[in-house]
């Protein structure tokens, strides 16, 4: 499997421009982890940054993907939150939702199928042989009524509706948060 992969701060930062977001591969499966950057001024409850979020979340996905654990995506996701959120509950409100947060993408391949999670606005694409497109994402983020703190505050971690990596005091990724599945063929698809 070939993998690329570039990451580098959004141009809009202003110097130090922090990266909040990371790309962790392996020799098969890649993670897209992109932080989202709170709204300017907003209590987030949480003494740590976005960045560090990102950080940590990859530690904790990273072992059992790096030792081809059989674990389901959503199940390593959901220990790596809750190891996360047991690094920092006793000094963060992890209740709060303007928490820093983190959209999460995952592939990974098997030798019988290809394996995927999507959580919130970034996508996997699948290509095949000839051509064909298929994209994998969801698109809450896009039915939001309105782009403002108190829509995003409100939708946070509601059932079937907007929701992020972030801090879940009971950990875990519900069903209704994600999208996730397997293809079948790894020889006939390219994923992206």
């Amino acid at each position: 499997m070939e993998i690329r992969s570039s990451c580098q701060p959004a141009p809009d930062r202003r110097p130090p421009a922090v990266n909040e977001d990371l790309v962790l591969t392996g020799p098969d499966f890649a993670v897209v982890l992109d932080g989202a950057t709170p709204f300017p001024g907003v209590d987030s409850g949480c003494q740590h940054t976005v960045a560090w979020l990102v950080g940590r979340i990859a530690r904790y996905v990273a072992p059992p993907l790096l030792t081809a654990s059989t674990a389901p995506l959503p199940d390593v996701l959901a220990e790596a939150i809750a190891a996360v959120c047991a690094e920092h509950t006793d000094t963060c409100d992890l209740t709060n939702r303007d928490s820093p947060s983190s959209t999460v993408a995952m592939v990974r391949v098997w030798p019988d199928r290809v394996e995927h999670l999507v959580l919130a606005d970034s996508p996997v694409v699948y290509r095949a042989p000839d051509g064909g497109v298929t994209v994998h994402s969801d698109d809450r983020l896009e039915h939001l009524p309105e782009r403002t703190v108190e829509s995003v505050r409100r939708l946070r971690n509601a059932p079937r509706r907007l929701l992020g990596g972030e801090h879940q005091p009971r950990g875990g990724v519900p069903s209704s948060h994600r999208y996730d599945g397997p293809r079948r063929g790894r020889g006939d698809r390219r994923t992206e």
